[in-house]
């Protein structure tokens, strides 16, 4: 059996604090020895953002609420 290891994924925010109504641009870079698929990036809700067809996503979100958010971001990998 041939194991195929998960792509590494790196969650990359324009800016670390924000203020309501503000937009960020948030990128999503993956590198797998497979090659990527596609990249995503979801809000802290797990709703999704964006979705490339590439190794590198980026999106712009707006921060509508005070608080706490976190981006999340995953991929595929070519196999």
């Amino acid at each position: 059996m041939v194991t195929n290891p998960r792509p590494v994924v790196t969650v990359a925010p324009g800016k670390n604090t924000m203020f309501v109504g503000e937009t960020v641009d948030v990128t999503v870079s993956a590198a797998d020895d497979d090659g990527i698929a596609f990249t995503e990036i979801l809000g802290s809700d797990g709703t999704l953002a964006k979705r490339c067809e590439s190794a590198t996503c980026t999106a712009q979100i707006q921060h509508p609420t005070a608080g706490t958010f976190t981006f999340f971001g995953r991929a595929g990998d070519v196999l």
